[in-house]
């Protein structure tokens, strides 16, 4: 016979499957209210239903490839809604109804299928195996055996009520028992009756408050905890646009939301919309509770986010900025191989936007140039990997050229005081002008460099360079709009006389030239911070428990250094030569927390630390913490100086989310090319100076007009620097006090160290 597999896979369809069982519940239940009341009024309405039960059963002969086994499932199904009082009337001539034998279908609404299953096990754990299965299932089953219960009850307490003579004038016998279950205040009705009479219909109203008061509130409770639930747990999509989204959640996304709320608090003044895509949600939900975070509209949501499903519901292209992180990084895998979430994560994204025009720009980060040229051939032009190992050991080196290098980075791009700003021309008015001319009239600004169109990021440009409307001029500002406050029409003038014909730098980069450099523990940082280190062809010796040959794949690659087996806790380091070395780096070390947090990897720093500090008292030790919740520990150990990679580089990837080239001038900012930050002592600058009044505005302007560079602070007494010292403003704060003005002009002091940009 025919066999159609699209007609089996409609039956088997758990809607239509559930129809038909509530078809034959309602036709039970009809029948049986028909034969006790001795009423034709429902024979219409079971006629065209017994009807559709015929075309069903017809109609599932075509889902067996075998008519014996059609016949073993539903012949009893046939029995049932045969018409066999059409088939009596036609051959006796007498009417008789057949509608009781519809009963024969419940079977199939049990699925017991046949008789032959009976014997398997007992009907009571049979029945119960199948209604916790439909239980499990749905709402609509759950409520489908709801519903069949209270049928089941009306249809059983009425016939009792009939066999027991009880009747209500007017009223359905079936109507009022059905009534019983639903209204308890229905009890009241049966006062002065038989005690039968009440004792049955106080139990059938104890029934009903089970059913309706007990299962139907629990049912709907379930269904809406269930709900709240998923809710909670962040599923369900998202609408929304021009939202920052980031994949993967670590160490760096709380930064990042940190730098988020900073940014909207101090500059935008309005709520900043985030949605965070992680397996790690808890994470997500205890680190919000644990901080104020007004400015943040934060929608969290639950996934792989290098499923493609998981990118539908977000639906990326709608999103302004995307920030794919690494969250599940197995320290046991060799380095190339670490982070590899964040390989899939790029080309699903990079897969979900194909074909989009209107692209939003994604961040991804990775541990090392290898990984990212890996990665680039497959990527769009929209897509920017950004280094953090690369970032913290630029940093660690360059504190060793100077103390406060990491502290005026955090200054410079962060926004909670003055910080870089990157505006347009054509928005400024300042189209034509040079960019001498806007550092001659800045009062309240100090401008850096510019970005073109053609040639990209160019910090300190020629002075006569002209500004068109298609450039960005950068600036250290307070805010964006500070360049529109600027009175750009009057020029300084070098009444002071100031001499900065010479000057004498402290951290030229021969300082490191042939000097020997101890490193502490190994990490991921470590390949580009020997990479950085050999540049200035710098003797490393690097300092472990472990075996060299273990490390040397994983870390030390081409780079050539000597390795010292050194065990903390068994050794002294008195035994290890550190004064013969001009400086110390303690990494976070990998081999000792493959499997522990960030707490236990600082904890071991601060442990090495304790150690090396008490042996060296002025070399510069500097320490690498991982969790940014440490930092305060190491705050308050004297004579050392650390760096928390994750907390500049929320700040440097936040700034790039507001302004796209940030994290390209931060790149040549910190690079051995172009220009870079330098320091020097104040008397060392000046052939001579009346210190009596020299005020930074006029040591600003002749310092740029002599040599082209640019001062963006000062630091006192080795104390906090002063970024942008041209905004007078910021000196009423109190870490600034030992700063004096005279006419509203910084006034300097021969000791004080300065902070200035210079092109090397």
């Amino acid at each position: 016979m025919p066999y159609s597999k699209r007609l089996k896979q409609f039956f088997m369809t758990p809607a239509i499957a559930g129809v038909i069982a509530f078809s034959i519940l309602v036709y039970v239940a009809l029948t049986l209210i028909a034969v006790a009341e001795s009423t034709t009024e429902y024979e219409g309405f079971l006629f065209w239903l017994n009807f559709a039960f015929i075309l069903e059963i017809f109609c599932r002969a075509f889902t067996y490839r075998k008519f014996s086994n059609y016949l073993k499932a539903h012949t009893l199904d046939a029995i049932a809604v045969f018409p066999w009082d059409l088939l009596i009337l036609y051959t006796t001539g007498h009417a008789a109804s057949s509608n009781l034998l519809v009963l024969i279908r419940l079977f199939r609404l049990l699925r017991l299928g046949s008789f032959l299953s009976l014997w398997r096990d007992s009907l009571k754990s049979r029945i119960a195996y199948i209604i916790k299965k439909q239980i499990e299932q749905s709402l609509f089953r759950q409520c489908l055996i709801l519903l069949g219960a209270i049928v089941s009850l009306t249809v059983v307490f009425g016939f009792l009520f009939r066999i027991i003579g009880y009747n209500r004038e007017g009223t359905s016998i079936f109507y009022m028992t059905f009534m019983a279950l639903l209204d308890p205040g229905t009890s009241m009705e049966v006062a002065g009756k038989s005690l039968v009479v009440q004792v049955i219909f106080n139990f059938l109203t104890m029934l009903g408050i089970i059913l309706f008061n007990g299962l139907t509130i629990g049912i709907i409770v379930a269904k809406v905890e269930s709900y709240l639930n998923r809710v909670q747990d962040g599923y369900g999509d998202v609408v929304e646009q021009n939202h920052t989204l980031i994949l993967g959640w670590n160490s760096l996304g709380q930064q990042l939301l940190e730098e988020i709320n900073d940014y909207a608090e101090q500059e935008s003044k309005s709520k900043q919309k985030v949605v965070v895509v992680t397996e790690e949600i808890d994470s997500v939900t205890q680190f919000i509770k644990l901080g104020n975070y007004r400015y943040l509209d934060l929608i969290k949501r639950k996934g792989e986010y290098f499923e493609s499903s998981t990118l539908q519901l977000v639906d990326v292209a709608q999103a302004s900025k995307v920030v794919i992180l690494n969250e599940n990084q197995d320290l046991s895998l060799p380095l190339q191989f670490r982070k590899s979430d964040v390989f899939k994560g790029c080309l699903a994204v990079n897969s979900s936007l194909d074909g989009q025009t209107d692209c939003p720009t994604c961040y991804y980060e990775t541990t090392c140039k290898s990984n990212r040229d890996r990665l680039t051939p497959h990527l769009s032009d929209n897509f920017l990997g950004f280094d953090s190992s690369k970032y913290s050991a630029l940093l660690l080196t360059a504190l060793l050229f100077h103390k406060h290098y990491y502290d005026i980075m955090l200054e410079l791009f962060g926004f909670a005081n003055d910080e870089f700003h990157f505006v347009k021309v054509s928005e400024n008015d300042v189209s034509g002008k040079t960019f001498g001319q806007i550092i001659s009239a800045s009062k309240n600004i100090t401008p850096v460099g510019i970005v073109t169109q053609v040639e990209g990021i160019d910090i300190l440009p020629s002075p006569d360079y002209l500004l068109e409307d298609g450039d960005l001029l950068i600036l250290l500002a307070e805010s964006k709009d500070s360049l529109l406050d600027e009175k750009l029409d009057q020029s300084w003038v070098n009444e002071a006389k100031v001499d900065v014909g010479s000057y004498a730098a402290s951290n030229q980069n021969y300082i490191l030239e042939q000097q020997k450099i101890a490193i502490v523990g190994v990490n991921e940082t470590l390949p580009s911070l020997l990479n950085e280190l050999s540049l200035w062809n710098t003797q490393v010796d690097i300092i472990t428990d472990e075996e060299g040959k273990n490390i040397a794949s994983d870390y030390f690659a081409d780079v050539p250094v000597k390795h010292k087996q050194f065990n903390f806790c068994t050794q002294n380091i008195k035994n290890y030569d550190l004064e013969s070395c001009f400086g110390t780096i303690i990494l976070a070390d990998d081999v000792h927390s493959l499997n522990v947090g960030s707490d236990t990897c600082d904890t071991d720093s601060l442990f090495k630390l304790f150690d090396i500090k008490a042996r060296l008292s002025e070399k510069p030790v500097i320490a690498e913490v991982i969790n940014p919740n440490e930092e305060a520990l190491f705050q308050k150990i004297d004579g050392i100086k650390y760096i928390v990679g994750t907390n500049i580089l929320a700040k440097i990837l936040n700034m790039s989310l507001v302004y796209p080239d940030a994290l390209s001038f931060f790149d040549e900012l910190i690079s051995l090319k172009g220009a870079s930050l330098n320091f020097a002592k104040l008397d060392n600058m000046i052939s001579h100076a009346p210190f009596e009044e020299l005020s930074f505005r006029d040591f600003f302007h002749s310092f740029y007009e002599t040599h082209g560079y640019i001062v963006l602070g000062v630091i006192r007494d080795g104390n906090q620097p002063l970024i942008n010292p041209l905004r007078t403003e910021q000196l009423k704060e109190p870490e600034y006090a030992d700063f004096s003005m005279v006419d509203e002009q910084l006034i300097l002091e021969p000791d004080d160290e300065i902070v200035f940009l210079e092109k090397k």
